[in-house]
C-alpha cells in the first residue's frame, strides 16, 4: 500500500526529544525510519513528553512528511514542582492523543526507546487498552555505558527484560537481537541497521583550505573522545607528511576547542563544528577515505555507528576494523578497507596505502556505496519494516 492511498495505520515513536531541530544520531534514525514508513501503509508520527530545552522548536509540525508533536511546552527554567506538573499534563495530553489515534487507526504501533521499568510497564498496559502493539527500539547496549545505580538498573531492565512487556523488538545489531532471542526464540525481532538517504547529493563546495588536498575524515560527537584521539594518533603515525586529517565534531564549543589545540600543534589537522548537512556531505565526498574505528568492547560490538551509512552513501571508502556488525556486512573486505584489529599502526598503514592508490580508493568507494544502497538506504528497509509491524497482529485478535 502506498502512502498516497491514505493509510489508516500509524506508527508512533514515543521518544523524539528535540526532533527535528536537534541533529542527533537518534533523530536522524527517526527521520530515516519515518521516510521509510511513508512508503508503506503506516503513517509515522514522532512525539515527546519532554522536548529538549536546547532545541525547543514548535509544539507540532511536519518535517519531510513526518508529523511530530510535543505534549509539553518548553520552558528553559523550571523548578522541580513545575517540572512534575508539566510532566503530568504532558502524560494526560499524550494519553488523549493516543486514544484518538487508536480510534482512527486500524493498526497502531507504539515504539519506545530506553526508559525506566515503570514507563515500559505503563506503555505495555496502555497498548492492551488501545489494542495496539508495543515495540522496543534498541540502538545501544545501555548496560555498557550506564553510570550510577539508577542508570544501571534502567539499562539492565531495558536491554535484558523489556522484551517481556513488548510485542516485538527492533535492535540495531545482531548482538542486541541475540540478547532477546537467547531468552525467547519466538519473540518477533526485526534488525533495523543504520540508515541514510542514498538519493541525496550535495551541491556544496569544499572549503578553500581543502581544495586540491588529500585528506582523511572522522566525524563524531565529542563524547567519543577516546576514538577521536585514536584517529589523531593513527594520523600522526603515517609515513606520508602531506595528507590532512579532518575532524568534524559535534558538541559544545568549549569541548570542541579542546581538539582545536591539536590543529594548532599540527597544521595538517583541521577541525569543524556544527556544519549543515549539505557541507558535511560535501566533505565526505571529497575525502580519500573515511575513518570508522571500532573499539573491541561490548559497546562497539552492540552499536552500529550511524556514520557508516552516511559515509558509504558518499561513494568514498571506509577504513574500519573487523569487529561487531562489520563482520556481518563486510565479511571479505571487497567493499571497504577492513583491518584485523583496533590498532593505530594498522590504520596509519591503510591511510598511507590509499594516499598512494587513488584507483583502489575509488573502487572500494563505489563497491561500498552499492553495498550501502542494498542494506542501509531507507528505501531498502521499508517493505521489511511494514511486514514486521503487520506480523505483530498475526495469530492475535484484532
Amino acid at each position: 500500500m502506498s502512502y498516497a492511498a491514505k493509510p489508516v495505520d500509524a506508527a508512533v515513536f514515543l521518544s523524539g526529544t528535540g526532533f527535528p531541530e536537534a541533529k542527533t544520531a537518534y533523530n536522524h534514525k527517526l527521520t530515516m525510519l519515518g521516510k521509510a514508513l511513508l512508503l508503506t501503509g503506516f503513517r509515522p508520527i514522532i512525539t515527546s513528553k519532554s522536548p529538549s530545552p536546547d532545541h525547543p522548536g514548535p509544539e507540532r509540525g511536519c518535517s519531510e512528511g513526518i508529523d511530530f508533536l510535543y505534549f509539553c511546552p518548553v520552558e528553559r527554567s523550571m523548578n522541580k514542582l513545575r517540572k512534575i506538573a508539566n510532566y503530568i499534563r504532558a502524560s494526560y495530553r499524550e494519553l488523549r492523543y493516543l486514544i484518538r489515534e487508536a480510534k482512527r487507526s486500524k493498526h497502531l504501533v507504539l515504539i519506545i526507546s530506553i526508559g525506566p521499568p515503570w514507563q515500559v510497564m505503563y506503555y505495555s498496559m496502555l497498548r492492551n487498552v488501545l489494542k495496539a502493539r508495543l515495540v522496543a527500539s534498541i540502538m545501544e547496549y545501555h548496560v555498557s555505558e550506564a553510570r550510577g545505580l539508577s542508570a544501571k538498573i534502567k539499562a539492565v531492565f531495558f536491554d535484558h527484560y523489556s522484551y517481556l512487556f513488548c510485542d516485538g523488538i527492533m535492535p540495531i545489531s545482531s548482538f542486541l537481537a541475540d540478547l532477546t532471542l537467547r531468552r525467547n526464540p519466538n519473540k518477533p525481532v526485526q534488525i533495523v541497521p543504520v540508515l541514510a538517504d542514498y538519493g541525496y547529493f550535495s551541491q556544496a563546495k569544499l572549503p578553500e583550505e581543502l581544495s586540491g588536498r588529500i585528506y582523511f575524515l572522522f566525524c563524531a560527537g565529542v563524547g567519543y573522545s577516546e576514538t577521536i584521539e585514536f584517529c589523531i594518533r593513527a594520523f600522526k603515525q603515517m609515513n606520508n607528511q602531506t595528507a590532512n586529517l579532518v575532524l568534524i565534531l559535534s558538541g559544545k564549543k568549549n569541548q570542541v576547542d579542546r581538539f582545536r589545540v591539536e590543529k594548532a600543534k599540527h597544521g595538517r589537522i583541521i577541525v569543524y563544528n556544527a556544519l549543515p548537512y549539505d557541507e558535511l556531505f560535501a566533505l565526505y565526498s571529497g575525502a580519500r577515505a573515511l575513518l570508522i574505528p571500532l573499539r573491541e568492547n561490548h559497546r562497539d560490538e552492540a552499536r552500529f555507528p550511524q556514520k557508516i551509512a552516511e559515509y558509504l552513501s558518499s561513494g568514498r571508502p571506509i577504513i574500519t576494523n573487523s569487529f561487531g556488525e562489520i563482520n556481518h556486512y563486510f565479511p571479505d573486505g571487497r567493499d571497504a578497507c577492513v583491518l584485523s584489529s583496533y590498532d593505530t599502526r594498522l590504520y596509519a598503514e591503510a591511510m598511507d596505502s590509499l594516499v598512494g592508490d587513488k584507483g583502489l580508493a575509488d573502487i572500494l568507494g563505489n563497491r561500498g556505496r552499492e553495498l550501502g544502497q542494498r542494506n542501509f538506504d531507507y528505501r531498502a528497509v521499508a517493505k521489511s519494516l511494514e511486514d514486521f509491524f503487520y506480523s505483530l497482529w498475526r495469530g492475535k485478535s484484532e
